[in-house]
C-alpha cells in the first residue's frame, strides 16, 4: 500500500467518523425532544456515538503512522 493512500484513507475515516458522531448526537437530541422516543432509540444512538469515536481514534492513528513513516522515508533518502 502506498503511504499517501494510507494517509488519505485515514483522513477519510476521520471524516466519516465525525459525520457519524454528528448524526448520532442529532439522534440523541431528537430522542430527548420526542415524547415517543424509547430507551432503545437512545441506547442505539449512544452506541453509534461510541463507535464513531473509536473510528475517529483509529483513523487518526492511521494518519499519524503514515505521517511518521513518510518522515522516516524522507530521512533515509536525504
Amino acid at each position: 500500500m502506498r503511504i499517501d493512500s494510507a494517509f488519505n484513507n485515514g483522513l477519510l475515516g476521520v471524516q466519516r467518523g465525525l459525520s457519524q458522531a454528528q448524526q448520532s448526537a442529532n439522534d440523541i437530541a431528537g430522542a430527548a425532544a420526542r415524547k415517543d422516543a424509547t430507551v432503545s432509540d437512545v441506547s442505539r444512538a449512544v452506541v453509534d456515538l461510541r463507535q464513531a469515536e473509536l473510528q475517529v481514534q483509529a483513523s487518526a492513528q492511521v494518519v499519524k503512522t503514515a505521517d511518521e513513516l513518510r518522515g522516516s522515508l524522507i530521512d533515509i533518502n536525504v
